[in-house]
């Protein structure tokens, strides 16, 4: 079972995730976070199989998050999504680990 951590400030994205990700038999969500403070904290206590994480949040963006969670936990893979598609950014989420 693939055990995945959702973060994304609203809380409309995070119910329509879930519901996309846990119509797979075999995945399931085993927690949320809102922004990258909690996504760190929640990581480091639910080891999640993949971490799923938004670009722009309050405290902690997804880039910086994303830059600390692959220094704690290297092999858990990351995937961040954006309606933005700047190269940039691009550039800057693979540089954090982000997969893509």
């Amino acid at each position: 079972m693939k055990r995945i951590l959702i973060v994304d400030d609203s809380p409309l994205i995070r119910r329509s995730l879930r519901r996309l990700f846990e119509e797979r038999p075999d995945w399931t969500v085993c927690g949320e976070a809102e922004n990258g403070s909690e996504a760190i904290d929640q990581a480091q206590k639910i080891h999640p199989d993949l971490i799923v994480i938004d670009l722009v949040m309050p405290f902690i963006n997804g880039i910086d998050a994303s830059r600390a969670l692959k220094r704690l936990m290297p092999p858990i893979p990351i995937v961040m999504f954006t309606s933005f598609a700047d190269p940039q950014i691009k550039h800057a989420a693979f540089a954090a680990g982000i997969h893509d």
